[in-house]
C-alpha cells in the first residue's frame, strides 16, 4: 500500500501563493444569468427567479457597480452561451471584487461558435456546403516575426468548424478535401465540408467558430473566473481565447480553455495572479500564454495536446508549447501537466527571475519537455518528471543561476539534458533596467535520476563551443545523481563531440564524483509508474527521502 502527500514548499512559495491572489469577500451584489430560463431576459433585475439572459449585460452591471465600489458576484447557470465578453477599460477600474463564477464547474460554456444548419449535399456525394460571409484572409505576422520565421497559409488561418464537437480539418483545396475535413472558398462564398462516416447531417451540430477574444479584461483588478469553459474561439496567430491585459489581483480557477484556434488563455503584464486547476487542452497552438507578469502562481493545471493548427503547418517551435512564457518575475509553476503536445511542453523564455517549478509532470511532447532559454535566474526546477518527449527532456539556453533536484528525467529520445545556446544573448531586466550578457553558467545538478530505455538515448549533449563550455564546465556543481542508460556506457557528449561514460565525465569535468551509474529502480516507468523499488540507488545515493512517484507526488512504502 503506498500512501500519496504532497510535497512541502518553502516559505518563499508560500509567500509567493499567498500575494498571488487578494481574498475575495463575498459580493454585496448577485445576478444571475439563466439563459435557458422562460423568463430569462436582459431587462431584468437578475435575480434567481428572473435571471438576466446574457453574460455580457450581467458584466456591464458589475463594472458600473465597481465604479461605486460595489463587489457583484455574477451566477451563471448551465448552458452554451455564444456571446464576447469585454470588460472595457474605463479608468474608473477600483479593486471592488468581480466574480464569474459557473453554476455547476463546466457546465457553463462560452462558445465562439455559432451552430449553422441548411448545409445542401452536392449530388449524390458525401459533401455538403453553406453559404460563407466571411473574408478573413491570412493572419498578418505578429509584430517582430516577420523575416525570422515562415508561417505556412494553414498557419495562418483562423477558420474552425466541428461536426457533433469533433474539429474537422481544413484544407486549403476542394482538391484535398477528405473525409473529416473542410474547405473554404472565400472567393465563391461558400464552405464545404465533407464529415466523417456515420454522420446525418440532417440532425448533426455543426459549429462554427466566427467570434474572436470571447473574454478580456484590460486594467481591472480583483477579477475571478471559475468554472466556466471557454471553446471555439477562433481568434488567429499570437491571439488567445481569454485574454487578460495590465490587470492585477486575478484568479482563474477551475476554468476549462479547449478546442479554440491559438491559444486558450493569455495573460499579458499583469501582476498577482493565480491559475488554479485549470485545463487548456486541445487549441491550435498554445494552451497557455503570458508576457510581463510579476508575482505569479499556476498550480495543477494541465496544458497538453496543443498545437493542432502549427504542426499541421510544420511549425513546432519559436512561439507555440504546451504552455510559454516570457519575462517572469517571481513565478510558482507547481503541479503542472503537459502531456502530448505537438511541440514542447514547457518553455520559459527570456527574463524569467526568482522561478520554483516543481511536481510537474512533463511528458510524451513532440520536441522538448521543458526549454529554458535565455534567463538570468535564479530558478529551482525540483521534484519534476520529465520523460519520453521526442527530442531533449531538458533544453538550456543561455539561461544562469538553475538549481535541478530531485528531478526523474527519464527515457527522453534525444537526451536527457541538452546544453546549449549560442554566443551571450543581451538581455534586459524589464523591472530594473540591469542588462545582462547570458550564457549557460551557474547550475547546480544534485539528487536527479537522468536516466534513457534504449541504446540510442545520451544522457548529456552539449553544442556549446569549447570557449563557451569553458563557463559552464567551470560553474557546473553537479553531485550526488544517478546516471543509467541500458545497453552501453558512452552516453555523456562533451564539447568537441566525443562521447565518453561516467567515468570520462567525471574526469573531464570533475563534476559528479559520487554519482552513480546505475538503473534508478523505478516501479514501471514505461506505464508512468516512477516510484521507487526497495534496493534503489535514488533512496542511497540521491537520498530521496520519501522517494518520488508520478507527477512529483512523494510517496511511502508501507
Amino acid at each position: 500500500m503506498k500512501i500519496f502527500v504532497g510535497a512541502l514548499f518553502s516559505s518563499w512559495c508560500f509567500l509567493i501563493a499567498v500575494s498571488s491572489a487578494r481574498a475575495q469577500t463575498k459580493a454585496t451584489v448577485t445576478l444571475y444569468v439563466n439563459a435557458q430560463h422562460p423568463q430569462a431576459a436582459d431587462s431584468n433585475p437578475g435575480t434567481e427567479t428572473l435571471p438576466l439572459k446574457t453574460i455580457k449585460t450581467a458584466a456591464t452591471a458589475a463594472v458600473e457597480n465597481n465604479k461605486q465600489r460595489i463587489s457583484t458576484q455574477i451566477i451563471i447557470f448551465p448552458g452554451t452561451y455564444r456571446e464576447s465578453i469585454d470588460l472595457g477599460f474605463n479608468g474608473q477600474e477600483t479593486e471592488t471584487p468581480i466574480i464569474f463564477e459557473a453554476k455547476e464547474k463546466g457546465a457553463t460554456i462560452i462558445s465562439g461558435s455559432e451552430v449553422w444548419g441548411d448545409w445542401v449535399q452536392q449530388g449524390s456525394t458525401d459533401i455538403y456546403t453553406h453559404p460563407w460571409p466571411y473574408k478573413w484572409g491570412l493572419a498578418p505576422y505578429p509584430t517582430g516575426w516577420e523575416g525570422w520565421i515562415t508561417l505556412q497559409p494553414i498557419v495562418r488561418r483562423r477558420e474552425v468548424i466541428f461536426v457533433n464537437g469533433q474539429l474537422l480539418d481544413q484544407e486549403l483545396s476542394s482538391q484535398d478535401l477528405k473525409k473529416g475535413s473542410f474547405y473554404v472558398a472565400e472567393e465563391e462564398g461558400r464552405v464545404y465540408i465533407r464529415p466523417t462516416p456515420g454522420i446525418d447531417i440532417k440532425v448533426a451540430t455543426i459549429e462554427v467558430a466566427v467570434r474572436s477574444q470571447i473574454f478580456q479584461m484590460h486594467g481591472k483588478r480583483n477579477i475571478t473566473l471559475r468554472g466556466l469553459r471557454f471553446q471555439h474561439d477562433n481568434t488567429p496567430v499570437q491571439g488567445s481565447a481569454v485574454e487578460i491585459i495590465n490587470s492585477s489581483d486575478i484568479l482563474i480557477e477551475d476554468c476549462q480553455f479547449v478546442w479554440n484556434n491559438w491559444s486558450g488563455l493569455g495573460l499579458v503584464d499583469s501582476r498577482g495572479v493565480t491559475v488554479r486547476g485549470n485545463t487548456a487542452n486541445y487549441n491550435g497552438a498554445l494552451g497557455m500564454s503570458g508576457w510581463k507578469l510579476k508575482t505569479l502562481l499556476l498550480e495543477n493545471n494541465d496544458t497538453s495536446y496543443n498545437n493542432w493548427r502549427g504542426v499541421k503547418g510544420g511549425f513546432t517551435d519559436w512561439g507555440v508549447a504546451g504552455l510559454k512564457m516570457l519575462l517572469v518575475h517571481d513565478g510558482t509553476y507547481r503541479g503542472h501537466t503537459a502531456i502530448g503536445n505537438q511541440a514542447r511542453g514547457f518553455w520559459l523564455d527570456t527574463d524569467c527571475i526568482d522561478i520554483l517549478m516543481e511536481n510537474a509532470f512533463l511528458c510524451q511532447n513532440l520536441t522538448d519537455g521543458v526549454f529554458l532559454e535565455a534567463n538570468q535566474g535564479p530558478m529551482i526546477l525540483r521534484n519534476n518528471t520529465i520523460c519520453q518527449n521526442q527530442e531533449s527532456g531538458l533544453l538550456i539556453g543561455n539561461s544562469s543561476n538553475v538549481t535541478l533536484e530531485e528531478n526523474t528525467v527519464y527515457g527522453n529520445k534525444d537526451t536527457q539534458i541538452r546544453v546549449g545556446g549560442g554566443d551571450a544573448r543581451p538581455v534586459t531586466d524589464w523591472e530594473t533596467g540591469q542588462a545582462y550578457s547570458l550564457v549557460s553558467d551557474h547550475w547546480i545538478w544534485r539528487k536527479n535520476a537522468f536516466a534513457g530505455n534504449a541504446p540510442s538515448q545520451m544522457l548529456m549533449v552539449t553544442t556549446l563551443s569549447p570557449a563557451l563550455w569553458q563557463p559552464f564546465g567551470q560553474s557546473l556543481d553537479s553531485h550526488n545523481n544517478v546516471w543509467f542508460e541500458p545497453g552501453q556506457n558512452n552516453v555523456f557528449v562533451v564539447p568537441g563531440g566525443a562521447h565518453v561514460d561516467l567515468k570520462g565525465w567525471q574526469s573531464a569535468t570533475g563534476k559528479d564524483a559520487n554519482s552513480v551509474f546505475m538503473d534508478p529502480g523505478f516501479v514501471d516507468p514505461a506505464h508512468g509508474n516512477f516510484s521507487l523499488l526497495l534496493n534503489s540507488p535514488l533512496r542511497t545515493v540521491a537520498g530521496w527521502t520519501p522517494p518520488i512517484a508520478p507527477g512529483g507526488l512523494r510517496c511511502v512504502d508501507k
